[in-house]
């Protein structure tokens, strides 16, 4: 399942195109600090900036699916 590479899970390239496609919607600036694949969850680690202000935004993709579970 997700600790192991099978066809049907998402791998690190496809973290990366889901994440900028939801981050581009509201940021104009935004980099990948990190991507960990743990319990079939990519939890990914994004410093972005809004206004001037830099901050922090964890993003959690579903491992098999590639759906958005949360972002916080």
């Amino acid at each position: 399942m997700g600790l192991g590479n099978t066809l049907k899970d998402i791998d690190t390239g496809q973290v990366e195109k889901i994440t900028s496609k939801f981050f581009e919607q509201s940021y104009t600036y935004f980099n990948i600090v990190s991507k960990i694949l743990r319990d079939n969850i990519w939890t990914v680690k994004v410093a972005v900036n809004s206004f001037g202000k830099q901050s922090s935004r964890v993003l959690s993709i579903d491992c098999e699916t590639g759906r958005i579970i949360s972002c916080e």
